[in-house]
């Protein structure tokens, strides 16, 4: 096993470990947690929208780095939440955790890409092997590359 499985695997641990921590709080608390995946009715998703929203405010009107970081302690805290709400286990959340973070390195432009594309945007070249640019538009978005791949998270609804 290289260091990047251990890695991944330890990063999946963490997530399984954080969702199950809020999947027990919900529990103890008595908050409803479906025995199946199912899209939360529209009252519980206009809930989990105001706790997100409140942690959000939380974070803008902080004035400590201890305030600040509570919020985004917060924040993930109520994300894990988000998942457990609609049934998703710990397990799927990580895994669509991976799936997301590999989409969105996609976004890395090759060499090739780059100067075959005109990009009206700045490329900064990024990575140990300096084979790899990250492009940007004017207001630092990160632009996708041609080779990007969206997130495949089709195995939620099985």
């Amino acid at each position: 096993m290289n260091d990047t499985d251990k890695h991944e695997i330890m990063q999946m641990e963490y997530l399984n470990d954080n969702c199950s921590k809020v999947q027990e709080f919900m529990k103890t608390f008595g908050q409803t947690i479906p025995p199946q995946k199912i899209l939360p009715f529209q009252s519980i998703i206009d809930l989990r929208c105001d706790l997100i929203n409140e942690e959000v405010t939380e974070m803008y009107e902080a004035e400590s780095l201890v305030e600040y970081f509570d919020a985004v302690l917060d924040q993930l805290y109520v994300a894990y939440g988000h998942a457990v709400a609609a049934g998703i286990s710990p397990a799927e959340v990580a895994r669509g955790f991976a799936e997301v973070h590999r989409s969105n390195m996609s976004k890395l432009w090759t060499d090739a890409e780059v100067n075959e594309r005109p990009v009206m945007s700045k490329a900064v070249r990024v990575a140990e092997s300096g084979r790899c640019f990250i492009v940007t538009n004017q207001s630092g978005k990160v632009l996708k590359s041609p080779s990007y791949s969206p997130a495949d998270l089709t195995f939620i609804e099985k």
